[in-house]
C-alpha cells in the first residue's frame, strides 16, 4: 500500500488505494453484497477473500437470498 500511495504521489494522482484496512473490506464487501443481491439464474459468483468475515458474509447472503 505505501509503495502505490508513493507512486500516486509522485506522479501527482489520487491514491489508489483505501486509507485503512478496514476501508478496503468495507468496501470490497458492499460490492461482493451489491453483486450478490443481483445475480440473475444463469450468473456464477467465486467469491475470493482471506477475510472470514467476508466469507461468512457471502454465504450469509446466499442463504437468505435462497441461491
Amino acid at each position: 500500500m505505501n509503495e502505490e500511495r508513493h507512486i500516486a504521489t509522485e506522479k501527482g494522482l489520487e491514491s489508489p488505494v483505501w486509507e485503512s484496512i478496514e476501508d478496503t473490506h468495507s468496501c470490497y464487501n458492499a460490492s461482493m453484497e451489491h453483486i450478490i443481491r443481483n445475480l440473475k439464474d444463469t450468473d456464477m459468483l467465486f467469491v475470493a477473500s482471506h477475510n472470514i468475515d467476508t466469507c461468512n458474509l457471502a454465504m450469509q447472503l446466499l442463504k437468505e437470498l435462497d441461491l
